[in-house]
């Protein structure tokens, strides 16, 4: 149970990075 929850926060963790570099780059370009 609790692998899961970390495996589910990693991947809200890793969809928020990309949404991050996405609002970076536009903010850069």
């Amino acid at each position: 149970m609790k692998s899961e929850e970390e495996m589910h926060g990693l991947k809200a963790n890793e969809q928020g990075a990309q949404e991050v570099s996405k609002q970076t780059k536009k903010s850069w370009n």
